[in-house]
């Protein structure tokens, strides 16, 4: 039997459900222990070593405990999982813009294990630099920080700049090959820093996050300039990465079968013939598969049960599904994508593969601006 592992609990899901989170953390080989608030998980945090972190349903609690856990370096590798009363397409979101890795239900605490199970016994951290230099630039601190860590575990060296002249210098240093700004870094125009570096030279790729309401101005304003992408900046961190990967794969002449497209909607999944689904968050979707983000990988060669909304539509689809490949959590300077996996679509019921590929070619349509 390996070591025991620990898990903190922090908050008051309810007497009932901590017995039942110490009962399924000791069947994935985990010990648990509580805090009650995030200050006493800081204490604990400074005496012991969590292996993982689940965070009640108080959605003001598991964003300072994120947030507590992602500004300290020590503690920025630990996994937090967030338990909640129901699932939607915002709670994913959310969860992972505070630096959170997963979702789980209270009514279905026994899927705990899979999660916890898939957990490596120790976090490899990975050498700063292996995929390049990036420099993040003005953006707020708590997504700053999320950010950052989410490029720190692809392998990128992570610089941080707070002004729209760190900004330029780091933009304009011949060595960094990626930048990521934000639309209050700039004082003329959601893409000033990028307009300045690039006339002053620079060869880097540009993902300039902006709000929601200026994305349409600001993607335009962008078009010029084909090594600048704008993102949303309320979406999940992991999305600049994606755009960062596509620009930079594109500039070097890779091409594929059919576009991958950020696409986020939750994703019920099951191993086949099994009696129960999980659920996780799509990250990217193709013409033939879908990449699903959760901690409990199914495992390569599976065949699966996936159900998700195709963009644009209002029905579900039920799909049969292959498993392709997994990235299980933790640091890998190789990953282009968070803790997951990807799978090719084999069939679907009553006309669902279809009604997919429709949803697929107008996001297609809608996104690249022209048929898919």
């Amino acid at each position: 039997m390996p070591p025991s592992r620990t898990l903190l609990i922090v908050g008051s899901p309810g007497r009932d459900a901590v017995r039942a989170v110490v009962a399924h953390a000791r069947e994935a080989s985990f010990t648990a222990d509580v805090a009650e608030t995030a200050e006493e998980a800081r204490v604990w945090l400074e005496q012991q070593r969590a292996d993982a972190v689940l965070v009640g349903p108080d959605a003001t609690l598991a964003e300072a405990m994120c947030m507590q856990l992602r500004m300290q370096a020590e503690w920025s590798d630990v996994p937090v999982l967030r338990l909640v009363r129901q699932f939607d397409d915002l709670m994913f979101p959310d969860t992972f813009a505070w630096g959170g890795d997963d979702v789980v239900r209270l009514d279905a605490l026994h899927q705990l294990v899979p999660r916890l199970r898939g957990l490596p016994a120790h976090v490899r951290r990975v050498a700063g630099g292996a995929t390049g230099k990036v420099v993040v630039a003005g953006i707020e601190p708590r997504r700053r920080v999320v950010t950052g860590r989410v490029l720190r575990n692809a392998g990128w060296d992570v610089r941080f700049a707070a002004d729209m002249d760190e900004a330029l210098a780091g933009a304009t240093d011949p060595t960094v090959s990626l930048v990521v700004c934000e639309d209050d870094t700039p004082t003329d125009g959601v893409i000033a820093v990028a307009d300045a570096a690039i006339a002053a030279g620079s060869k880097a790729t540009f993902v300039v996050m902006v709000d929601p309401k200026h994305l349409a101005e600001a993607r335009a304003d962008a078009a010029r300039h084909p090594q600048v992408t704008v993102v949303d900046a309320y979406a999940p961190p992991e999305n600049v990465l994606f755009v960062a990967n596509e620009l930079l794969r594109t500039q070097a002449g890779e091409a594929r079968a059919s576009a991958r497209l950020l696409y986020g909607t939750t994703v019920a999944f099951r191993v086949a013939g099994r009696g129960e689904d999980m659920v996780g968050f799509s990250y990217n979707l193709s013409a033939g598969g879908l990449y699903v983000r959760t901690l409990a990988c199914l495992s390569r060669g599976d065949e699966a049960w996936v159900e998700l909304t195709p963009p644009r539509s209002d029905r579900r689809v039920r799909l049969v599904a292959k498993v392709a490949w997994h990235r299980p959590f933790g640091p890998n300077d190789v990953a282009t994508v968070p803790p997951g996996f990807g799978v090719q679509f084999v069939d679907g019921a009553g006309g669902d593969l279809d009604r997919y590929r429709t949803g697929y070619d107008t996001l297609y349509a809608d996104v690249l601006g022209r048929a898919a």
